[in-house]
């Protein structure tokens, strides 16, 4: 287990089989400080898995993908911002580079993501951007848009 101190909080980082590293924020008293209501387990319509830590203005995780063999691990860093009129809902950045040694290697790629967690509703509604890597002949073809809704499991 690796410890990482900053501020008031500590970043530990549990082990997967498939990646080395899972965040979650500590306070000094060893308990999940939630101060954007977006830490847990989250799930979208693909069966994608994000496991998200936050604090600070922060976000932490991991992006877990259901494949053949169980899943790939990634690393997920973001930011959120306070939002709405009673401050109960986010604006919500954050970024996965398709980059693991362990199980799939590097697929040259990174996805960003941004959108809108509604607490009324207990969504996070995002678009995506992919960026992968293609030779400039083929340039045209870097980058995919997208969308998806991340309900918390």
């Amino acid at each position: 287990m690796i410890v990482k101190s900053n501020l008031n909080f500590r970043i530990v980082y549990n082990k997967f089989p498939c990646f080395k590293r899972r965040a979650k924020v500590l306070n000094e008293g060893g308990i999940l400080h939630d101060t954007c209501d977006l830490n847990g387990t989250w799930i979208n319509d693909l069966d994608s898995f994000i496991d998200v830590s936050c604090e600070n203005g922060f976000l932490f995780g991991v992006y877990r993908i259901p494949v053949s063999n169980g899943e790939d691990v990634y690393e997920l860093l973001g930011n959120y911002i306070v939002a709405g009129k009673d401050g109960k809902d986010r604006i919500v950045a954050f970024m996965v580079s398709w980059n693991n040694s362990s199980c799939s290697g590097n697929s040259n790629s990174i996805t960003s993501y941004s959108g809108v967690y509604y607490s009324s509703e207990g969504i996070i509604y995002m678009h995506s951007l992919l960026t992968g890597y293609m030779e400039w002949t083929k340039r045209w073809e870097t980058n995919l848009i997208g969308h998806v809704i991340f309900r918390r499991v």
